[in-house]
């Protein structure tokens, strides 16, 4: 039972954190943080959620924007229209 709950108080804070840091913070410019909140953000996704792959900030934040601008079409890079669930989280799109 307490790893359950571990787990989900780490899932709970791995998602506050990309919602707020990168989705929010870097896809929408809402946010602007100190340095050393960029570190720890940056490693706590590195670290629990595995977002590690080079510039993978600013890839989130161009198919985020694109999605912006292009949602619900055939060039929204987050469609569920025309995209699987496997297809949007394939990063080589």
């Amino acid at each position: 039972m307490t790893a359950l709950i571990t787990y989900l108080i780490l899932v709970h804070i791995s998602s506050s954190i990309f919602s707020i840091y990168v989705h929010r913070g870097m896809g929408h410019h809402h946010f602007e943080f100190k340095p050393i909140l960029h570190h720890i953000f940056r490693f706590w996704l590195w670290f629990f959620t595995a977002h590690a792959w080079p510039n993978w900030q600013q890839h989130y934040a161009a198919k985020h924007r694109k999605h912006h601008i292009t949602s619900d079409t055939a060039n929204d890079p987050h469609s569920p229209y025309f995209y699987t669930f496997w297809q949007l989280l394939d990063v080589s799109h």
